[in-house]
């Protein structure tokens, strides 16, 4: 299934919908009824982090401008924006280090937002 929602995510045109997609995988990543994400599933689960993030932000973007498009909670977005950011960047630094250049984009993702 996620793979059928990677393949989704990438040929979606709409930012809504791919913030769907990524939710949902980022959700069956967790794993939270098994008490967490798997060891080898920990950077992936932030790499899906950091790409719903700069989705999210994609999508604050274009709902801060004029468009025909139903409103979109701008402030809300990038309050999750920020969440999944923070959360990547942790991860990022538990696993790789400070030094790291994902680590260091999520860091960049987080002051962007704040």
């Amino acid at each position: 299934v996620d793979a059928l929602r990677a393949v989704a995510v990438e040929q979606a045109t709409d930012d809504r919908l791919r913030c769907v997609l990524l939710r949902a995988r980022a959700a069956s990543c967790e794993e939270r009824e098994h008490g967490g994400p798997a060891p080898h599933a920990m950077a992936k689960l932030a790499r899906l982090r950091m790409a719903l993030s700069e989705t999210l932000i994609c999508l604050a973007s274009k709902a801060s401008g004029v468009s025909a498009e139903p409103a979109v909670n701008e402030v809300g977005v990038l309050r999750e924006a920020l969440d999944v950011s923070r959360g990547a960047a942790g991860t990022f630094e538990v696993l790789f280090g400070h030094l790291h250049p994902e680590f260091c984009e999520a860091t960049a993702a987080v002051d962007r937002i704040s």
